[in-house]
């Protein structure tokens, strides 16, 4: 640790300088990570329906395949001439997508289960696709749509969409989570810091984190499969310690600058005592989730991987880019001061000052009371249903 802080010190601007050169290389693979991840989660390795695929493919040169279901839903009857036109039609542009290697329609001879029904008032067609991967689901959804009208509905689904979706979804969720929390927590943090420059630094690691750790994973993905559910491990870890182990950090910033006037100096003595707890605390969550690469499972090592590589970024960027940020705001870190009179609600002498003595006088008590709150709010989980995850889980 002595070595980083006498480098965060001295050289700061370099520190920072390489940190925001690897951020920026990072952000262009970062929002391309979704089309590597795999939706499914993969497989068990060597399991009996692989050991069959094998087979398939090194005796009879069976080629694992996408595959695509288009239903249609009509008021008119599927042998239709009106139907069968606009149903010929979609088919017709269906092949030509690149891709699509086979179409079995509703009415081929020879089928061994019957592709059509009638749902209430309305007739049901079901067309499967065989593609390769490379297939686009949106150019197919998009044929179905402009092929649709008042009386004919074409639908794109099928495990291959499902899949998809289900990756689609994930990356939207991210996004999401990540634009309600930010504001909210910089909304919290001007409250503790009573600054808007200090109040941003939390944020600011956080958003670092993530981006970094999506670009490493992208490069994870040449190397094993990764699951879409490892986006939201990144989020999760990189949000919640990338904040936390910032708000240490600057906390104690501030503290060293009020003691000492020397922005540098200050930097040095956080990286010694703040940035060997993040750095402790850190490593100890990194071991935890490196647990997950244990079980030969593509899923579990996913979020095992997203897990490990988000706590070491958020490490080494809290102990390093962060201090030296740090010694080049120097006393900018309050900024602005006509924010401070925040900070009074979480004084000592005020609610939550008083509010700890209380705590504190009877722990007991106060812990007997906690625990019957975390009981209520686990009641839920007795009603939980568990089930695989499926076309149910879009809705």
């Amino acid at each position: 640790m002595n070595f980083i802080a006498r480098l965060n010190s001295r050289y700061p601007w370099l520190v920072l300088l390489v940190w925001l050169v690897i951020f920026a290389a990072s952000l262009p693979f970062a929002s391309v990570v979704n089309s590597r991840l795999d939706a499914s989660g993969g497989g068990v390795p060597n399991s009996e329906w692989q050991q069959v695929g094998n087979i398939l493919q090194s005796e009879f040169n069976e080629v694992a395949q996408a595959s695509f279901v288009i239903v249609s839903e009509s008021v008119l009857e599927p042998k239709n001439p009106a139907f069968l036109k606009k149903y010929n039609a979609l088919l017709e542009q269906v092949q030509l997508l690149e891709g699509v290697t086979g179409v079995t329609r509703f009415d081929a001879p020879g089928i061994p289960i019957a592709l059509t029904g009638r749902v209430e008032q309305k007739f049901v067609a079901v067309t499967s696709l065989a593609a390769s991967w490379s297939v686009k689901l949106s150019a197919l959804r998009a044929l179905t749509k402009t092929s649709s009208d008042t009386n004919t509905t074409f639908l794109v689904t099928g495990a291959t969409a499902v899949n998809q979706d289900f990756a689609a979804l994930s990356e939207s969720d991210v996004k999401n989570g990540e634009l309600t929390a930010l504001p909210l927590i910089a909304i919290v943090l001007v409250f503790v810091f009573g600054a808007l420059v200090a109040a941003g630094l939390p944020v600011l690691v956080g958003v670092f984190s993530i981006s970094m750790t999506m670009a490493a994973l992208y490069a994870v993905t040449f190397v094993m499969p990764v699951s879409s559910f490892a986006q939201s491990v990144v989020t999760l870890f990189g949000l919640g310690a990338g904040i936390d182990y910032a708000l240490l950090v600057v906390s104690r910033f501030r503290e060293s600058l009020a003691k000492t006037c020397d922005a540098r100096a200050a930097a040095f003595e956080t990286t010694l005592t703040a940035g060997r707890s993040v750095l402790l605390s850190g490593l100890t969550v990194a071991i935890a989730m490196a647990g997950l690469l244990v079980p030969n499972l593509a899923l579990i090592r996913s979020l095992g991987v997203a897990g490990l590589l988000t706590m070491l970024i958020t490490v080494l960027v809290s102990v390093t880019a962060l201090p030296a940020l740090l010694a080049i705001l120097g006393e900018r870190i309050n900024s602005p001061r006509g924010l401070k009179f925040l900070t009074r609600f979480l004084d000592s002498g005020h609610f939550w000052g008083r509010w700890a003595d209380r705590v504190m006088a009877r722990p007991v008590r106060w812990g007997l009371f906690g625990l019957g709150c975390v009981l209520l709010l686990a009641l839920p989980a007795l009603d939980m249903k568990l089930g695989y995850t499926g076309a149910f889980g879009l809705a």
